[in-house]
């Protein structure tokens, strides 16, 4: 709560002494216009999500406050509440804001996070060339769980589904791969794609070594859509 109160705090302040400065463009109330550089002012005194997480690691018990540049010129903020402990363990709150290249507010989404706050991340996984967003909801485990959100063509970004993955990899064909570890040297490999934007199983194999299987390498099917070839995912 903290952090969100100080980001509306700054975005107060710019709001009130970029209107004098500012010059209108056509189309555009000045207030507006005012409000939206105030928006990518304050945004820009937020750190990189990745600088963030190379300053405190992996995992923080403290609150983050970071942001992510997508190639679009989308932004996406993510700033989260302290940490609760409850019967449960640690929980948490994250909210993430979705602004244009422009300053102009797209969406706003949120996550509820269990153990320490682990950082967000830009990468598409579905081969359309929209970057989509990562989010480590259940950390301190070994398999940690995420939330996977889709960016829509608008900017918005649509919830397809969550997993858990050790590893998380993207393939040809719109296909993405979770493996979990299942033992010291066995390891359980979903592979998944979107459809009607959720996320759908495509293969589930087991594998053993002391890396996540690679596509078509030795391993056992568990379970295969009638669509899909085995030969794809797994070879004796």
């Amino acid at each position: 709560m903290a952090n969100r109160v100080k980001f509306a705090a700054i975005m107060g302040l710019l709001a009130l002494i970029l209107p004098a400065a500012c010059s209108t463009s056509p189309g555009i109330a000045p207030q507006e216009q005012a409000m939206r550089r105030a928006r990518l002012a304050a945004i820009s005194l937020m750190p990189e999500c990745r600088s963030a997480e190379d300053a405190t690691g992996g995992v923080t018990g403290q609150p983050i406050s970071c942001k992510l540049k997508a190639r679009s010129g989308l932004i996406v903020t993510a700033v989260s509440d302290r940490l609760e402990d409850g019967p449960a363990g640690l929980s948490g709150f994250l909210t993430f804001s979705v602004t244009s290249r422009a300053g102009v507010p797209i969406a706003e989404f949120s996550e509820i996070t269990f153990g320490e706050y682990a950082y967000p991340s830009l990468r598409d996984m579905n081969g359309d060339g929209r970057e989509d967003l990562l989010m480590p909801l259940a950390t301190g485990v070994q398999n940690p769980e995420y939330s996977l959100w889709i960016q829509q063509v608008n900017g918005d970004f649509a919830r397809a589904g969550v997993f858990r993955a050790a590893e998380i990899r993207v393939h040809s064909g719109g296909l993405m791969s979770a493996a979990r570890k299942t033992g010291d040297a066995e390891w359980e490999t979903a592979y998944m794609r979107l459809a009607k934007g959720a996320l759908e199983s495509v293969a589930v194999v087991k594998s053993r070594g002391s890396r996540a299987p690679r596509l078509g390498g030795r391993c056992e099917i568990l379970s295969l859509s009638r669509d899909a070839e085995a030969s794809r995912f797994c070879r004796n």
